[in-house]
């Protein structure tokens, strides 16, 4: 199984995306494999490494291939109960015309296997993921 890793790159500085570098919501993103954690710091910021890009260890994110939302993008969810650099997704769990039609919510990685959503009660990821009519709205700051 496929397994990619997201966190915002320390430098901001960039103008071209690439296959490894990408701009979302006007900040600067490395998308792949995780290098060998190191304990490092700049200007207070833990560091990690995604391909070659030194990112900020705080908004780490995790992707494995099966997770899609409804319009075949990749979902991110946060490796931290803070959710920040996990996307923020919106699911349409009941009718159209019913009043409640949307819950918004940010993904993160728990323990063994299981994603809970922050902004709501802690559901199960496997209980949001049947309805399978999610979309990427963002990604927490």
């Amino acid at each position: 199984m496929k397994v990619l890793f997201r966190a915002r790159t320390i430098d901001q500085d960039y103008t071209k995306e690439t296959e490894v570098l990408k701009n979302i919501d006007g900040d600067w993103y490395a998308i792949g494999k995780e290098q060998t954690p190191t304990v490092e710091y700049f200007n207070g910021i833990k560091l990690c490494a995604i391909e070659t890009y030194p990112c900020d260890y705080s908004t780490r994110s995790i992707n494995f291939e099966d997770m899609l939302d409804s319009e075949n993008n990749p979902i991110f969810v946060s490796l931290s109960k803070s959710g920040k650099g996990g996307d923020i997704l919106e699911w349409l769990v009941f009718p159209e015309n019913s009043p409640i039609t949307r819950i918004n919510g940010t993904p993160y990685y728990s323990s063994g296997g299981v994603f809970k959503v922050i902004g709501r009660i802690e559901m199960m990821w496997h209980m949001l993921a049947l309805h399978r009519k999610c979309k990427v709205i963002g990604i927490q700051k």
